[in-house]
């Protein structure tokens, strides 16, 4: 049980540590851009009453551009932080059968540890178009998927870094739907 609670811990620290790195680059972006267009903003200010609308139409298209930018890394934040309350609902709201696709699942979980997969391994997805929903608890299959990516990306921490691969494959047949993760670790001991 002591060994169980600590991989769930290191798991959780490692998650944790992705998210805030995803979300920090567009947390950057957004405070670089509201302090470039409050410095525009006072620089316009400062200038005569009479220059004021020229002076708009000249800066309103970078202005524009920088308000663009900023919304396009708030919407960012809010589909990881979305993810991570779909990750942490209560067993309650799980039980619910709802139709998801497994896809869909798979697209969430990597946005959640983002650049901690994208940068310290090759991620290769072989996700089947034409697969189909399944009905499965809310949120479960983003808790399970990410709880199996999270545990690869531990492993491979032991593995040389060009040799490091997670694949990710989605496939159906008549009976039934497949997601299956793998890696390139070094695997489970026989204990």
């Amino acid at each position: 049980a002591g060994l169980a609670h600590e991989d769930r811990l290191a798991a959780i620290g490692k998650l944790a540590a992705s998210v805030s790195h995803e979300i920090n680059t567009p947390i950057q972006t957004i405070v670089a851009n509201l302090d470039s267009i409050r410095l525009e903003l006072e620089a316009l200010l400062a200038r005569p009453r009479s220059q004021h609308g020229e002076l708009l139409e000249r800066y309103a298209s970078n202005l524009l551009e920088t308000v663009s930018d900023s919304l396009t890394g708030s919407r960012r934040i809010s589909a990881i932080v979305r993810s991570l309350k779909e990750f942490a609902r209560t067993t309650e709201a799980t039980a619910r059968l709802e139709p998801t696709s497994p896809n869909d699942e798979v697209q969430s979980v990597l946005r959640l540890v983002g650049k901690e997969a994208r940068f310290q391994v090759k991620v290769e997805l072989e996700l089947d178009p034409m697969l189909p929903q399944v009905l499965a608890p809310a949120h479960t299959m983003t808790q399970v998927l990410t709880n199996l990516v999270v545990n690869a990306l531990q492993a491979l921490d032991q593995v040389d870094p060009a040799q490091r691969k997670l694949r990710i494959h989605t496939a159906a047949d008549v009976e039934m739907v497949i997601v299956e993760v793998s890696d390139t670790g070094p695997g489970m001991p026989p204990e």
